[in-house]
């Protein structure tokens, strides 16, 4: 890392962490304005289930959520109880997974029939689940999200339970949640320390102490107080990369997660506490559904980039954020895409008249996060989106894979990233700033994995894995909207410079460019991965992507001579096959351009529509 790219990152870091944390206040005391009875958690009394049941008559919206959540509460009454099973890689965490959904699902359904039936059956899995030997302290995202499965189920049917059956989720909640938590906070975890930690499981973990406390914090006031003092210190560590602009490094898929429990969280605390001290200021919070949006073109799937499946996310969460910071596209994008499987979404819904999306600008560029989109147009399916990203290697559920992008055209996506492999192969979260580690031998994971550019020394063919790069120049322009990253980095020391330039020409092509200056030659290669059937020009300087009935031609501009596109299966350069465990791309190809030994060069790829035969007029990227 140069003097300057090291200088401005620290500084970038530094001035987050003050934005983030001298917003927050740490209370000393916060059980002390503690809402006295319940229910408490998301909600401040009962009257709010009876005011959402008035609601539901006449609203199509609520009327599809409820239809959908009565059919899902009511398979789960005949489902077999979950069992203590530990699945490797994720433990317990499926098994509490499932408890979570049952208790909101069930719970919500018991509220708003009040029919007996669902309460019981969901008496039936928290008394089961009581009885586990342990909630995998070890590995506490089980933990966490059992906790606020019990959490839920206690506040919410509080007025249900049993005397014993409350002493039975009480006991639960505290000995093997809450006390579990604690010594992470005394630096006594047997497991990963997330009580440091400054992504997603900082506020998985953080935010479900939180809400457990507070669900029994009448009757275990000092533990309440400590826990909650303590998570509050916290969650500033990891939300602090929500700045500036509401990105998360992790991806759109894992902000999805995270935001889940950090807003039950501050949603918990205002509705119990009357405060979230603060925490919901922090800098790009507030702006992280529309992130989301940024990320995603027409098909709605977003740029999967790190460990993320190609889906549309969604988040009812979106419709709190909506709420609190009146932000009507984000609750017009929910429930555009929602599938209406959550309880929390029937709380979170609002009828505040929407926005059109058309508002919304059309190229984004996230700082800090250093990843960014550009469109053509947010209400025209056959446009054009590209997501690109530079930013961090080495980072939690990070890829090797600075300067990739993804494209689409006529709610097609041509250009894709792989995601994630199975979680479970060996070594896989052994990730961090070593290249060598077996995790980045995985091809989806590794720079071949992805549509950037590959120089292979030897028998290596990845980026540095501690490599930190940016986006230098962002424009955002009818005509030509662009941005220029400095990928110098992740290539030292084979490239003295390397950047890359991804524009939207008049939004109607998307042109790609790299310049590449070297001390040596480099055995270099430029590539995408596509669904597409590629048919290759007489002169393999171009080729036609064909999906359905529609078709993209891809034409190699720069270098005038000796580039030429090939063919190739997505396996690593070597021609060796994926290794043991490995998952296959199957219906996948690589569009690559070989230069087997080449020094300065400048690479120009356009996109366009087959029938289109203009071309732009090269200029190197110091004139963008």
């Amino acid at each position: 890392m140069s003097y300057r790219s090291f200088f401005v990152l620290v500084l970038c870091v530094y001035c987050t962490c003050l934005k983030a944390n001298a917003q927050v206040t740490v209370p000393d005391n916060p059980v002390a304005t503690l809402k006295k009875g319940h229910p408490r958690l998301l909600v401040s009394s009962l009257a709010d289930f009876e005011q959402l049941k008035k609601r539901i008559p006449g609203n199509e919206f609520l009327i599809k959520a409820e239809n959908t959540l009565r059919l899902k509460a009511d398979k789960m009454l005949t489902e077999p109880l979950n069992k203590y099973t530990m699945i490797p890689s994720n433990y317990l965490l499926n098994t509490s997974r499932s408890v979570l959904d049952r208790s909101y699902t069930l719970s919500m359904m018991y509220r708003l029939t009040g029919k007996k039936k669902y309460a019981d059956r969901l008496w039936l899995e928290l008394d089961n689940a009581a009885k586990f030997p342990d909630w995998d302290i070890e590995h506490f995202l089980g933990t966490a999200e059992m906790d606020q499965a019990f959490a839920i189920a206690y506040d919410w049917l509080y007025d249900v339970w049993t005397d014993p059956q409350k002493q039975i989720i009480k006991t639960a909640i505290k000995d093997k949640a809450l006390e579990g938590g604690l010594l992470y906070y005394q630096g006594k975890g047997p497991g990963f320390d997330w009580a440091k930690a400054e992504h997603n499981w900082n506020q998985v973990c953080n935010g479900s102490m939180i809400i457990g406390a507070l669900a029994i914090a009448d009757e275990e006031p000092q533990l309440a107080d400590t826990l909650i003092k303590n998570a509050i210190k916290r969650l500033p560590a990891a939300m602090k990369h929500y700045g500036p602009d509401g990105a998360w490094f992790e991806g759109p898929t894992y902000l999805a997660f995270a935001m889940r429990y950090n807003v039950a969280a501050i949603a918990c605390l205002e509705s119990a506490l009357g405060t979230d001290f603060g925490l919901s200021t922090i800098q790009g919070f507030s702006k992280t559904g529309s992130f989301v949006m940024a990320m995603s073109g027409a098909t709605a799937q977003t740029f999967n980039y790190s460990d993320a499946p190609l889906r549309i996310v969604t988040m009812p969460e979106f419709l709190w954020l909506a709420n609190k910071f009146n932000d009507p596209e984000i609750a017009a994008y929910q429930q555009k895409y929602t599938d209406h499987s959550t309880a929390v979404e029937m709380l979170w819904y609002s009828d505040k008249k929407l926005r059109k999306a058309a508002e919304l600008p059309l190229d984004q560029y996230f700082r800090s996060a250093e990843v960014a989109s550009l469109r053509s147009s947010w209400n025209d399916e056959k446009a054009w989106f590209v997501g690109f990203k530079a930013g961090e290697n080495g980072v939690n559920h990070g890829h090797l894979d600075l300067g990739t992008f993804v494209l689409e055209k006529n709610a097609k996506r041509w250009v894709i990233d792989l995601g994630p492999d199975t979680y479970n192969l060996p070594g896989y979260f052994n990730g961090g700033k070593n290249k060598s580690v077996q995790r980045y031998s995985y091809y989806r994971l590794s720079t071949e994995g992805h549509n950037t550019l590959v120089v292979k020394v030897g028998q290596d063919a990845n980026q540095n894995a501690a490599a930190s790069t940016f986006i230098k120049k962002f424009k955002s322009d009818n005509n030509n909207s662009f941005g220029i990253m400095d990928l110098t980095e992740a290539y030292a020391p084979n490239g003295r410079s390397v950047k890359r330039g991804i524009a939207m020409i008049d939004k109607k092509q998307v042109l790609i460019q790299d310049e590449i200056t070297t001390d040596k030659p480099l055995d270099l290669y430029w590539q995408i991965h596509t669904p597409a059937i590629i048919t290759l020009s007489d002169d393999k300087r171009s080729a036609i992507l064909k999906m359905g009935v529609d078709e993209l031609k891809v034409e190699i501009l720069k270098p005038a001579t000796k580039a030429a596109f090939e063919i190739i299966d997505a396996i690593p350069i070597l021609n060796e096959p994926l290794s043991k465990g490995n998952t296959p791309n199957e219906g996948i190809k690589r569009l690559v351009i070989h230069f087997k030994a080449i020094g300065n060069v400048a690479i120009t790829v356009l996109f366009k529509e087959k029938n289109d035969n203009t071309v732009p007029v090269f200029q190197s990227l110091s004139a963008w």
